[in-house]
């Protein structure tokens, strides 16, 4: 055969060029999708990361790490998080490990919930990365604040309680591990346990036959919960920790709240010690904003010692037993600010660096101002007020159509239902507890009821098998027969 009638075959044959490049733009592709993870994580990273080094900080950082490098960690923070970093500021580490590690887990609880609604890799990494992005989300993470831990923990705990990655006896102990670090965060958190532990332990084939076997997860759910309370407590009372009163704040607010709307000075002598008249309460606070007097040291001692702390508590239980209508109005009325029905609440985001014994400052400040710029153009600062897209209580309308929008479109209903049913223990305890009217105390709350209301831009049903669960892991590609299944699915 001839050298001309060779290249006439290999030029005419079904193998071309052209075919040639379409599977190179194939397999590129594909490639990609597999390596969204870490491409979409590392643009976050380039974006809130790198911008807001070293991270955020507000008072209560400031205050935290002074603690850590005094050796005098208290109750009045995270004690436990503070001891585990203090080996970090024994070595010279300043606050960037604590920002990245926030950055990281928060990403990683996004990819997996993302993940667990049934959607192609890409997709759930876009998705993490547009969520980030929000300027509620992208506030929280560029700070190094205990919102921030809290929020990130929490969309970690989310999105393990459902992965298929891990399974069984090792999701639950893994569960148990985030909770258990939530708790750490914030108190508060705690509520979120219950609800997590038995979505967890959720198996609807034993529904109809073995209804005695629920009672039993149930009680492992409530066990659970209760453990992380006792271990917390154990650890605590081995390690050296000063016991401060910080729950007595909440009292001594209240009582200053319930003296303006009543007209009659509530405090006792011993927890106004300046003599403070109700007048003088009247115009130096709001129904949301009490910063005026409670932290001015001239005006009230915010911590208070043991007597005093009781004091406060009794005085608050004569008052709340006496008459609990008032009380109860009163808590609304701020709840009624706290999720925007009031008007724009406080802004959680912090504008600039604070003046701090650390000096620590931007390291990048023309991004440092043009990631400033970017959260305040949602809203006022740290001292001002948030925004409309700050308001929670569309969010929270939203979600409830969303929990029924993903019961009968089946995509994204177990984390619709779980975001939903912590957030809202979330929220009734921070009904009776939150001491200010402030976004923080909410924005982790907005984060997680928004993205179940994602589900409502999903008119398609969940395609996806099991067969595409096993098929799939980290770094292996889904084999040939299942490839025309995916790309249906994606499609949708």
């Amino acid at each position: 055969m001839s050298e001309a009638h060779l290249d006439v075959d290999i030029e005419t044959s079904p193998r071309s060029r052209s075919e040639r490049f379409v599977t190179l733009a194939r397999s590129a592709g594909w490639s990609a999708q597999r390596s969204s993870p870490w491409w979409c994580m590392a643009l976050a990273a380039l974006l809130i990361v790198l911008p807001n080094w070293p991270g955020r900080i507000n008072n209560d950082t400031v205050g935290m790490l002074q603690q850590i490098d005094r050796h005098r960690i208290s109750n009045w923070h995270s004690p436990l998080l503070q001891y585990l970093y203090l080996p970090v500021r024994e070595l010279g580490g300043g606050i960037a490990p604590a920002f990245v590690v926030t950055f990281l887990v928060g990403f990683a609880g996004l990819l997996l919930i993302f993940e667990n609604f049934g959607i192609s890799r890409l997709k759930s990494s876009l998705l993490a990365l547009g969520v980030c992005l929000f300027p509620v989300t992208y506030g929280l993470l560029s700070s190094v604040t205990r919102d921030a831990w809290f929020m990130a923990l929490w969309l970690l705990a989310l999105g393990i309680t459902r992965t298929h990655r891990i399974r069984g006896a090792r999701r639950f102990g893994v569960l148990f591990a985030v909770l258990f670090f939530v708790y750490s965060a914030r108190q508060n958190g705690i509520v979120i346990a219950l609800p997590l532990f038995a979505a967890a332990l959720w198996d609807p084939a034993w529904a109809a036959t073995r209804r005695w076997r629920w009672w039993l997860k149930g009680l492992a759910a409530a066990g659970a919960s209760a453990a992380i309370v006792l271990v917390m407590s154990l650890v605590l009372m081995l390690l050296p920790i000063r016991k401060e009163n910080p729950e007595a704040v909440t009292y001594l607010f209240d009582l200053i709240r319930l003296s303006v709307r009543n007209d009659e000075m509530l405090l006792p002598p011993e927890l106004n010690p300046f003599d403070l008249s109700v007048d003088f309460l009247k115009e130096n606070t709001t129904a949301v904003r009490l910063d005026d007097v409670v932290y001015r040291r001239d005006r009230m001692h915010v911590r208070l010692d043991d007597p005093e702390a009781q004091l406060a508590r009794d005085t608050w239980l004569d008052f709340v037993t006496d008459d609990p209508v008032e009380y109860l109005r009163m808590r609304w009325q701020m709840m009624t600010y706290q999720i925007g029905l009031g008007g724009n609440t406080r802004n959680t985001f912090i504008g600039g660096m604070i003046d701090n014994p650390y000096g620590i400052q931007p390291a990048f400040p023309g991004a440092f101002a043009a990631a400033t710029d970017y959260q305040l153009s949602f809203g006022g600062g740290s001292s001002g007020e948030a925004g409309v897209v700050h308001r929670v209580w569309p969010v929270l309308l939203l979600s409830v159509v969303a929990v029924g929008a993903a019961l009968t479109r089946r995509r994204g209903a177990p984390y619709a239902v779980d975001a939903f049913v912590s957030s809202v223990l979330v929220m009734a305890l921070l009904f009776f507890v939150a001491p200010q009217v402030h976004f923080r105390y909410m924005s982790p709350i907005y984060v997680v009821l928004g993205i179940a209301c994602l589900g409502l831009t999903w008119p398609w049903r969940d395609q996806r098998t099991a067969r595409d669960d096993e098929a799939e892991d980290d770094f292996g590609a889904v084999p040939a027969e299942l490839e025309s299944e995916r790309s249906l699915t994606d499609a949708g």
